[in-house]
């Protein structure tokens, strides 16, 4: 008690003493200390200020970014992601694989520590890095990986990833060791190495029949990647409106992200989407066929170069037109690519000449790829008989008299009408002459073609001689053959005339009337058949149900056209759309998929892409960058290359929204 008071009275006496010397100036003096004190108070705060502003910038952890995305998610889960692009923007960012890509499309370590490959190509080890878990905060593993591989290898859960891991042998070495043996080298295996990994411990039990859609009871999914799942946002009718995530704080590859939370925001269509972005509902997006009015908007453009090519595939299996490769030249010669890529795709395509992509894996440039030379076109078409109709616009192969028939011998160095008319018959028989060329001078090529033809009726025509291979020369029995296959009264006249089948989507709708005109203006009639996504796999490219398929094509970032051009792959599974076969390009294909050795991979896909231009199985038109629009505010964006829409998020924990000044201290 005496303390207090003492305390107490201290304090009022220093206050007294206080007041007693203010009291004891002057009222000028007492104008001149505020004012001196007032001064320094700025003079501080100005001081500070200047130090905040000179100071060096640093990311600082907080705030929101919101894609907007057009769709649904549908199975959140890496198995199936493929399958609708929403769920593979969301995949890259809650789940991880062993590698993954970086921001040039380089493919670098993820949960790995560290990977080792045998000299031979076929056996891969990789190293798990240490202390790895997942959202729920489970220890992971390499039973893990063997969960996710053994998964997708087993038929009766269909994952879309299955192919490339069949042939693959897995050992576990210990629970953070893992070797695989593949059945033959593969150079593009890391790139499967980055396929997301899911946890045992949550899908174990579930039947491959409920797998697609199954998710915890929850409705969460557990990954490991670095943003985890917090909630949905449903509207009246079940959809999801919004899929909000958070950091995950014992994320591997940093302490965590800087930006917070990551919202998705689903949308109908681009419209939609557009009109969200207009009100500043989202930060980020993507459009198909950005317009003008995207220049309205305060956003950043990032053009990242992706090695997506777009091509018309010619079927010669459903059109014996567009089995003779001069027509398919004369359909090349008639194109504009330049003009294609305006009316199409004005701020994304460029041109190429090769499926190859020769500029973003920095290959030689093909000698022999595509030109315009409408002149070249229609001097093919008019050497194979296929005149231009003045009434119609359109070309047609006249009909053939019964009285023009082949009365002469002719063998190698004949030359004149009679060659020219026997070159014509046989460009419509694609089996027996391919080539479709129609010189009026008889070589190699033609000689070819006869003895194809003999050896094809050779009981009308060799049989009679007893003869067994063909001879090439046409005499009496292979006139005869010929005026009969060749000159019949009842042949009508023959359209120069196939079908274009393409997705019914904006881009391509445009892209494929554009061809249509252009075609039309060198007298090629062209029918567009459209048809949605999901009828174009099950209708047409699995059954291989059409003449000509206008599609996209893409490359992984280690190149890899085998499954696109090998005689192997022209079924379903394989996705050689062309139905192409030479067993040059096989060798090669072959060569370059199973070497380690990056400079002896580019020299045979050079050697490759000379072959597909000059059997022209296709016409590539342009590749095709992808556009992402993101706010300003939007800092440490650093992606150029990328290998699918979704690898845009590849360098996501570098994003930072929020600064804080670098005091150097």
């Amino acid at each position: 008690m005496t303390e207090s008071k003492s305390s107490e009275t201290n304090s009022d006496s220093s206050s007294l003493f206080w007041k007693k010397i203010w009291s004891n100036f002057h009222l000028w003096e007492k104008a001149v200390l505020v004012f001196f004190l007032f001064s320094l108070l700025v003079a501080s705060l100005q001081l500070f200020n200047y130090r905040c502003l000179s100071a060096e910038q640093q990311p600082a952890f907080g705030g929101t970014y919101r894609e907007g995305v057009v769709g649904q998610p549908r199975f959140l889960n890496p198995l199936y992601s493929p399958a609708n692009n929403p769920d593979q923007d969301i995949v890259e960012l809650v789940f991880a694989g062993l590698m993954k890509y970086d921001g040039q499309g380089g493919i670098i370590p993820d949960l790995a520590q560290e990977y080792h490959i045998s000299e031979d190509g076929q056996t891969y080890r990789f190293i798990l890095k240490d202390n790895l878990f997942w959202h729920d905060q489970q220890p992971l593993t390499t039973d893990d990986l063997i969960f996710t591989i053994r998964t997708i290898q087993n038929p009766d859960y269909k994952s879309p990833l299955r192919a490339g891991w069949l042939g693959v042998e897995l050992e576990k070495i210990s629970d953070r060791e893992i070797k695989m043996k593949l059945d033959a080298p593969y150079a593009s295996f890391l790139e499967t190495a980055t396929t997301k990994i899911i946890p045992r411990h949550i899908w174990k039990e579930t039947p491959a029949l409920t797998f697609p859609l199954a998710v915890s009871s929850t409705l969460s999914f557990i990954g490991s990647g670095p943003y985890r799942f917090e909630s949905l946002d449903l509207d009246n009718q079940k959809r999801v409106q919004a899929l909000n995530l958070e950091f995950f704080d014992q994320y591997h590859l940093t302490d965590r992200p800087y930006i917070s939370r990551f919202v998705f925001r689903f949308y109908e269509d681009e419209d939609s989407l557009l009109k969200a972005a207009q009100r500043d509902e989202v930060d980020g997006f993507s459009l198909n066929n950005p317009g003008a009015e995207i220049n309205s908007l305060s956003l950043n453009t990032y053009r990242l170069s992706m090695p997506r090519y777009f091509s018309v595939f010619f079927n010669p299996e459903n059109s014996q037109l567009l089995a003779v490769n001069a027509i398919r030249k004369a359909l090349q010669y008639s194109l504009n690519q330049e003009e294609l890529i305006q009316l199409a795709a004005p701020r994304q395509g460029y041109l190429i000449n090769s499926p190859i992509l020769p500029d973003f894996y920095d290959f030689r440039a093909p000698d022999n790829g595509h030109r315009y030379e409408p002149a070249k076109a229609a001097e093919l078409l008019d050497g194979l008989g296929y005149l231009l109709d003045s009434t119609s616009g359109y070309r047609y192969k006249q009909p053939t008299r019964a009285s023009e028939t082949f009365q002469s011998d002719l063998k190698v160095g004949s030359q004149g009408d009679e060659v020219r008319a026997l070159q014509e018959c046989l460009a419509g028989l694609p089996d027996i002459y391919p080539e479709g060329e129609a010189t009026g001078y008889f070589g190699s090529k033609t000689k070819e073609a006869v003895i194809k033809f003999q050896e094809t009726y050779s009981d009308d025509i060799l049989a009679p001689w007893g003869f067994s291979n063909g001879t090439g020369v046409v005499s009496r029995t292979t006139r005869n053959k010929l005026n009969e296959v060749c000159f019949q009264e009842e042949r009508q006249s023959e359209p120069l005339e196939f079908t274009l089948t393409t997705i019914d989507q904006p881009h391509l709708n445009k892209l494929a009337q554009a061809l249509q005109e252009q075609w039309r203006e060198a007298g090629i009639k062209v029918n567009i058949r459209y048809l949605a996504s999901a009828e174009l796999e099950n209708e047409a490219v699995n059954p291989r149900d059409y003449e000509a398929l206008l599609l996209g094509q893409v490359l992984g970032a280690i190149p890899d056209p085998l499954p696109f051009w090998h005689s192997s792959r022209k079924r379903e599974p394989g996705v050689n759309l062309a139905l192409y076969e030479n067993e040059q390009a096989d060798r090669l294909l072959e060569q370059a998929r199973s070497t380690m050795d990056p400079a002896e991979r580019q020299q045979l896909l050079e050697q490759l892409q000379d072959i597909l231009l000059n059997d022209a199985p296709a016409i590539f038109l342009y590749q095709l960058d992808y556009l992402h629009f993101v706010s300003s505010s939007v800092q440490g964006y650093n992606v150029e290359k990328i290998t699918a829409p979704s690898k845009r998020f590849s360098t996501v924990t570098d994003w930072y929204t929020k600064t804080r000044p670098d005091w150097g201290y």
